[in-house]
């Protein structure tokens, strides 16, 4: 069976029109086939019938080929249209072929007739899913020009080149223009401020130039009446009217910009710290918050938050602050820092989700709280000292007692006639009675405090004393002492002996850890006024302080020396001298090697100078 084929015939001659359907059938086709003489009846069978191909003769009696390709192109229906005639002038044959035929074939050599038909057929169907691509384009860029002019974004399309080819309404109203020629002829200079300008022509030349140019970013704009305005801008390529512009889309975030200057100010005055992250990465700091690290704002700008963090605090912090943001946590959660000076600080924060910059940031609000845990520490060891204090008073009280009598016999034998070997045994037992006194000793002032005798007092004098009391033994034991202690310190009224009992009892401590890590040791002491107290400190070069033993460094009876080498007590008689006295006692470990002990005594206002 051949393939299918409509097919109108206008002749005068159906002998003529079988012989053109006998050759299409010769061909390979299964014709169906209408033979029409007038023009009445091709107008007709054209409204009323679907075909494929027309065949007309040139001359006929009452019509002619030229007639009838006129009427077909009337209907506008695209249709193969083949002129088969006799003799015809070369001239004739031309001026059809001009006016739109497709071929022109002799009746007396129709042998090439199947295949111009197979070609104008496949032309013919090219040139309707040609033009049914073209409509489909048509009404997509319709689409795509409605949705431009309705958008609330302003939209422009140019050229590779910059040349302005479409501009919707909403980019007229951002600029306050009333006509895209208006826009048009305004130069860029008019419509930007100074400094977008010149971002704009940078951006320019490296577009000429092929370097990257970003797709996204923010422009000052100057309105027609002169206001200011921030655009964030898009630039895209898009395809338009068959050719590769670009689309750039500019959306008005000048209310945005505004709330976060505003936002940025009141931070930037707030009297804790703040903190706005963006993907991980620091995206605004205010002073406070650069206070409490230490660091500069271009030393964070840009490094991730949790950097910050003490290693051993980072992967709890993670996990509270996804739940703080999830909103399963309200309370704010304390960890540890490392300050720029290598120091461990107490942090409290709390984070919130916002919208920074039109996209997802984290809010933090930080409060250095490293005061806070010192005195809470300090709170907790002095009301341990208070229960330890009465049970220790109470001990000292029943040993008293024994001891008074071992000693007095001891001694009293030993000024007897005994042999040698047994004043050797009674030496040790009174000098180990005698150590033993003297622990009480502690204890019942570690209990009950030695009695007060406060007077004036200048404290560079006290630490003077006390050095005089250690002069040899850091000579023997190769302790270099440097002293610094500040001019015109003001004198402040206490107890001499105690802040002496203090001052030695640190210094002692500070000798015998230098001296049992490397056998010598510097020790610094220093003393300062800041207008509020005198800060004395004591800083070696010892081994330091562990983590671990930090936190009982006041406890009654806790010592790192090794056993028979130290009470605990010193420690705890210092802390309970120094709260008598309204001050505060902490040990830090330095940035190198090392620890500092630092005393701060309260400086009453009517202090003398």
């Amino acid at each position: 069976m051949g393939k299918p084929l409509r097919v109108l015939v206008v002749e005068d001659s159906e002998e003529d029109s079988l012989l053109i359907i006998g050759e299409l059938e010769r061909g390979g086709y299964d014709t169906t086939y209408r033979w029409i003489e007038t023009p009445e009846e091709m107008t007709d069978v054209l409204e009323k019938q679907t075909w494929d191909i027309v065949f007309a003769d040139y001359r006929l009696r009452q019509f002619s080929a030229p007639h009838a390709l006129e009427i077909l192109q009337q209907t506008k229906i695209d249709l193969p249209f083949i002129v088969v005639s006799g003799q015809v002038g070369e001239e004739a044959a031309a001026e059809i072929m001009r006016e739109g035929a497709n071929d022109f074939l002799v009746k007396g050599n129709l042998k090439r007739l199947a295949a111009v038909v197979e070609r104008e057929l496949q032309e013919a169907e090219i040139r309707k899913e040609s033009k049914l691509m073209q409509e489909d384009l048509l009404i997509a860029e319709q689409s795509f020009r409605n949705s431009l002019d309705n958008s609330p974004l302003g939209i422009r399309i140019v050229t590779p080149e910059g040349d302005l080819l479409y501009a919707n309404q909403a980019i007229l109203g951002i600029f306050g223009y009333s006509s895209v020629e208006e826009y048009e002829t305004t130069p860029d200079k008019d419509r930007l401020t100074p400094e977008s300008y010149v971002e704009h022509q940078q951006r320019v030349r490296d577009r000429k130039a092929g370097n990257p140019v970003p797709t996204n970013y923010e422009v000052e704009i100057v309105r027609k009446d002169n206001e200011i305005r921030y655009l964030l801008v898009s630039r895209k390529a898009v395809v338009w009217m068959g050719e590769v512009q670009y689309q750039v889309l500019y959306q008005d975030i000048t209310e945005r910009k505004q709330l976060e200057a505003l936002y940025t100010t009141i931070a930037r005055s707030s009297p804790i710290g703040v903190y706005i992250a963006k993907d991980n990465k620091f995206r605004f700091i205010n002073p406070q918050f650069l206070d409490y690290t230490g660091y500069t704002e271009d030393e964070l700008m840009g490094t991730h938050p949790i950097d910050l963090i003490h290693p051993d605090d980072r992967k709890r912090i993670r996990e509270e602050a996804i739940q703080m943001l999830k909103g399963k946590r309200e309370a704010p959660y304390e960890f540890r820092i490392i300050h720029r000076n290598g120091e461990t600080k107490w942090a409290m924060e709390t984070i919130t989700s916002i919208i920074y910059e039109g996209r997802r940031a984290v809010l933090g609000n930080f409060m250095d709280i490293t005061e806070r845990k010192r005195f809470d520490e300090q709170l907790i060891v002095t009301n341990h000292l208070a229960s330890i204090g009465e049970l220790a008073s109470g001990i000292a009280h029943e040993l008293n007692n024994p001891l008074t009598a071992v000693i007095g016999f001891s001694e009293l034998l030993l000024s007897m006639e005994v042999p040698d070997n047994i004043r050797e045994d009674l030496e040790v037992i009174n000098r180990e009675a005698q150590r033993t006194s003297r622990v009480v000793k502690n204890l019942l002032t570690f209990a009950r405090g030695h009695p007060e005798t406060k007077e004036w007092v200048n404290i560079n004098d006290v630490i003077k004393t006390v050095l005089e009391l250690r002069d040899y033994e850091q000579r023997v034991n190769n302790i270099k002492v440097n002293v610094r202690l500040a001019d015109g310190l003001p004198v402040i009224l206490s107890d001499g002996f105690q802040l002496q009992q203090v001052f030695l009892n640190i210094i002692i401590n500070a000798e015998y850890f230098m001296n049992d890590a490397h056998g010598r040791g510097n020790l610094d002491i220093t003393t300062e006024y800041t207008g509020k107290v005198i800060r004395v400190s004591f800083s070696d070069d010892g081994p330091g302080i562990s983590q671990d033993d930090m936190s009982h460094l006041f406890n009654p009876f806790f010592t790192t020396k090794e056993v028979g080498r130290g009470t605990g007590l010193g420690l705890s008689i210092s802390y309970g001298i120094v709260t008598q006295h309204g001050g505060i006692i902490y040990a830090e470990n330095n940035q190198g090697e090392g620890a500092t002990f630092t005393v701060e005594l309260p400086v009453p206002t009517n202090s003398g100078r």
